[in-house]
């Protein structure tokens, strides 16, 4: 089988004078927004018997997207009945979502949002110079601490330049019928995706400037954050990017069942049950490490939520206990902390964050 499309998009919003003007209560202001996307696509597919009772089917996908680009899929699947009552099958396939058309034109808006400014805080008293964040509790902190936080003007809106999302996966699993009136099935299932789109929160920005301004950056502007007079946060942007990677993987059962009641009539009863057995979004950077570190953390009672790394050195980790609460913002436990370096620097530090300590050690 073989087929194309063609399809004509089009994105319109349009405020009225006063949202415009940023007159409306609680709103941020912005103007009019459109977009048009033209997409062409060719996909085919076919069935392949190999042997008695093997068959592959083998499709292809290509899609042309005036606005971002083309992309071409191809998927793979077998089906194997070494019985009747049998079947053994299994897949493999690529995928993408294009960035819709709100995440790519919607129009500029800006307002506050409270922030702790980490750069500042590290150059007050009350903050810690290598991480950014108070040394006291915030009860503590004197008035007018950089160190208690601070609004920052922040705009959002769609990004022209954002890239597709892309996706890998694959799966195996059976169903069985020992009956005529009775099936079961079980299927693995393992997905990846990179290039997410999403959009940080404001305080993920200032976190990245911070990252930054420690690896040598300097300027006005860094990353997505510009400053002032006084090196005051002036204008922080925040739009989406292709910046995180979720992976998944997990099983589905499925118990199918029939059976008749006489005259009452005929009844069917299905029975699913699954679940994920590991899903965790990253960025690119924690994605590298996430999986070795989380192990050590999950034995001390703790779940792996991020970090963050300065020229190939912890400076931060971010966890929360089963319940929910505490959270630890920085390598404030002692415990935690030598344990956690102990073993970046035994385990991790040599083939992740040093190349050079790599090649001596090799």
């Amino acid at each position: 089988a073989m087929g194309f499309e063609y399809r004509d998009d089009d994105f319109d919003r349009n405020l009225d004078e006063q949202d415009t003007a940023g007159n409306v209560v609680g709103g941020g202001g912005g103007n009019d927004a459109s977009g048009a996307r033209t997409v062409k696509s060719l996909f085919a597919e076919t069935s392949i018997p190999v042997l008695s009772g093997l068959e592959t089917r083998l499709a292809v996908r290509y899609d042309d997207y005036n606005d971002f680009g083309t992309t071409l899929n191809p998927q793979v699947s077998a089906g194997y009945r070494p019985i009747d009552s049998l079947l053994l099958r299994a897949s493999w396939g690529n995928g993408f979502r294009a960035p819709n058309m709100s995440e790519l034109y919607e129009a500029n808006s800006q307002g506050p949002t409270f922030v702790l400014d980490r750069v500042r805080c590290a150059q007050d008293p009350q903050g810690d110079p290598e991480t950014g964040f108070p040394t006291v509790p915030n009860d503590d902190l004197d008035p007018g601490s950089a160190c208690a936080g601070s609004d920052a003007l922040v705009v959002e809106g769609g990004n022209r330049d954002l890239d597709a999302e892309t996706s890998s996966q694959w799966g195996a699993g059976f169903v069985w019928s020992p009956l005529d009136d009775l099936s079961l099935s079980f299927d693995w299932y393992d997905i990846e995706i990179e290039d997410e789109i999403a959009v940080k929160n404001t305080q993920q920005q200032i976190d990245e400037e911070f990252r930054l301004r420690r690896a040598g950056a300097t300027g006005d502007v860094v990353g997505n954050v510009a400053r002032g007079g006084g090196g005051r946060i002036s204008l922080i942007e925040n739009f989406g990017s292709n910046f995180a990677t979720t992976e998944t993987d997990g099983f589905d059962v499925e118990v199918n069942y029939g059976f008749t009641l006489g005259a009452v009539g005929d009844f069917r009863t299905n029975v699913h049950a699954g679940g994920d057995v590991f899903v965790h979004q990253v960025t690119a950077q924690e994605a590298r490490i996430c999986r070795i570190i989380k192990d050590k953390l999950v034995a001390d009672g703790l779940y792996f939520v991020g970090i963050d790394i300065i020229g190939g050195k912890l400076v931060e980790i971010n966890c929360v206990s089963p319940g929910g609460i505490p959270r630890i913002n920085q390598l404030s436990n002692d415990h935690l902390e030598r344990k956690v370096i102990d073993f970046i620097e035994h385990k991790v530090a040599p083939t992740h964050f040093d190349d050079r300590q790599e090649k001596r050690t090799a």
